[in-house]
């Protein structure tokens, strides 16, 4: 069967928001098409998983504007580039060679435990967070509500706990594991806008009620994401934008309750993007935060980093370990971010989709970007696959195997005139080499016969690897959960 696939610019207008990086200012993003995910704690990565477990989010890139590429002075530090034709303004001694084109060192037998599939029970539903919690799953679906349930390997339903009941009350969810349950937060909409926190138990029982962080309001709020602390407590980043769209990204530090602790610390300009932000981080020594985000508009988005002490002081100026969005090259996180950081040894992994596209033309690709960047904020970058046009690689994100970091991404055939198209992304999946940076198991491809996959997630414990994501529906979206299995091989 034939299988259409959305192009990333177009992922907004055809595909219910799942590419909701938001270039509409308010009440497009709401609802099944709404969404932000999870990354998680552990090591640190927030939106939606632990180091059991990952998330990614809406392909697309980010938000009208005027193009103009925010958030960060100091963009052009030094960073090297695997591909010959690379931004950075050193070549330095990186491996053009994209990574899935090197030779191997196979340590990991992965493998397809069930096909993904639909979840009983669910209509119009979209997958925003998939966590390990206790000795099995929960997930979180955003719907004509906002849930949290426990899920099976199997994919079977169990408890749940309603965070908001009514659609209209709630976009943008994201959520990570905490030391007590599973931290939410989502923006409640209005004429002001402003973030609710909450804690859901491993029992689906409330820990803390939903409470508005006041704080956090503003013309357009989006959370962008959610870094636990040593304490309890939690670093909250999120996008704050104007009536005209003009988005800062802001730190709030949040007991375990879900209340402040000093005041909001600005991190960094973004652009025209009507409080999106995407960013992802994880905990540094000291209390502070090592964070990399998005920022830029229509005409090209950039990836940087920064790591931030315990009072929110960027150590350096926020370094671009991407390309430079020019000549139609744009780098983003997708709509939203997951865990696209991970501690690896003294450096910090971040992964990132990069595509240079040609709309005269109807030329386009994207592929998959991994800096490894250390602690000044130095980058080399690698490519995860080879461009081919007309091919997109979107919504990558970690999780730790064995001590070993895994990338799962989506693949698919991108679409330049739509008119009822589906998409038809794969969900991919790979262990990597921490050393060598070249694969140490095969690929695993999950796909569905006619739905593509949006923003995966994933969760483990032990070999299990529980997958979720968002099948498309042109103008909606139902969640899906499928499983790999992952063995040390002998």
């Amino acid at each position: 069967m034939q299988r259409w696939m959305l192009a990333s610019m177009m992922l907004v207008a055809c595909n219910g928001g799942d590419g909701d990086a938001t270039s509409t200012p308010s009440g497009s993003d709401t609802g099944a098409g709404s969404g932000t995910v999870g990354d998680s704690a552990d090591d640190g990565g927030t939106n939606g998983s632990t180091d059991d477990g990952v998330d990614s989010s809406t392909g697309g890139d980010s938000t009208g504007g005027d193009g103009t590429v925010g958030g960060s002075t100091g963009g052009d530090t030094a960073m090297s580039e695997s591909s010959s034709d690379g931004g950075g303004t050193d070549s330095g001694g990186v491996d053009p060679t994209p990574i899935l084109e090197r030779d191997p060192e196979i340590s990991h037998n992965c493998t397809e435990s069930r096909e993904i599939t639909e979840l009983p029970g669910t209509s119009a539903s979209r997958a925003e967070g998939l966590f390990a919690v206790g000795d099995g799953y929960a997930i979180m679906l955003s719907g004509a509500a906002l849930e949290l349930s426990e899920v099976g390997l199997d994919g079977t339903l169990g408890g749940t706990q309603v965070l908001e009941a009514q659609f209209s009350n709630y976009r943008r969810p994201l959520a990570t594991t905490a030391d007590t349950g599973i931290a939410v937060v989502w923006t409640v909409p209005g004429v002001s806008e402003v973030l609710r926190f909450a804690v859901v138990g491993d029992d689906q029982q409330f820990v803390v009620e939903p409470t508005d962080v006041p704080e956090t309001a503003g013309a357009h709020v989006i959370a962008s994401t959610l870094v636990p602390t040593g304490a309890g407590g939690f670093a909250l980043f999120y996008g704050v934008s104007d009536n005209g769209g003009n988005t800062d990204l802001h730190r709030l530090m949040l007991n375990g309750s879900g209340n402040a602790i000093g005041n909001e610390v600005t991190i960094a300009a973004i652009g025209p993007t009507w409080g999106a932000a995407p960013a992802s981080g994880v905990p540094t020594a000291g209390g502070g935060q090592a964070l990399a985000y998005s920022a830029g508009g229509f005409e090209g988005n950039e990836v940087f980093f920064v790591a931030l002490d315990d009072v929110g002081t960027p150590r350096f100026a926020p370094s671009r370990i991407s390309r430079e969005a020019s000549d139609g090259w744009s780098s983003d996180f997708g709509g939203t971010s997951r865990r696209n950081v991970i501690a690896i040894g003294d450096d910090y992994w971040v992964t990132y989709s990069e595509g240079q596209r040609n709309n005269e033309g109807m030329e386009d690709h994207a592929t998959v970007a991994l800096a490894v960047v250390d602690h000044e904020g130095d980058a080399e970058v690698h490519t995860l696959q080879a461009p081919v046009d007309g091919i997109e690689h979107r919504w990558p994100s970690f999780i730790k195997i064995d001590d070993r970091p895994a990338l799962t991404w989506t693949s698919g055939t991108i679409i330049w005139i739509c008119a009822g198209c589906i998409s038809d992304h794969d969900l991919n999946f790979v262990v990597l080499d921490p050393d060598l940076l070249v694969p140490a198991s095969d690929v695993v491809t999950q796909q569905t016969m006619s739905n593509g996959i949006i923003a995966p997630l994933l969760a483990m414990h032990g070999p299990d690897i529980l997958t979720a994501g968002s099948l498309d529906y042109h103008a909606s979206t139902l969640a899906a959960t499928g499983g790999l299995q992952c063995t040390l091989s002998q």
